[in-house]
């Protein structure tokens, strides 16, 4: 059975970092997915709130089933 897709925002802070639209057809499938994190919206932070809403009046935000946050250094390190 076809469901319609299901579109949802990711925001931090807030503010919209991105949009993703799935197709439901395979609801048991899974989307490894990598969204970065605009280092101007993080800087000088202890947290963020990331949120992941809905999208106009599409239908549910699929499931979510991990999330991981990997802090990279703005600048390299050097070796001395």
């Amino acid at each position: 059975r076809r469901r319609a897709a299901e579109t949802f925002e990711i925001l931090v802070d807030g503010q919209a970092i991105a949009a993703e639209q799935i197709e439901s057809s395979q609801p048991e499938r899974l989307y490894p997915v990598q969204y970065p994190i605009p280092p101007a919206l993080a800087q000088g932070k202890e947290r963020v709130t990331i949120r992941f809403q809905k999208a106009g009046t599409s239908g549910a935000i699929p499931g979510i089933y991990g999330i991981r946050l990997i802090h990279t250094p703005t600048q390299p390190e050097t070796n001395r």
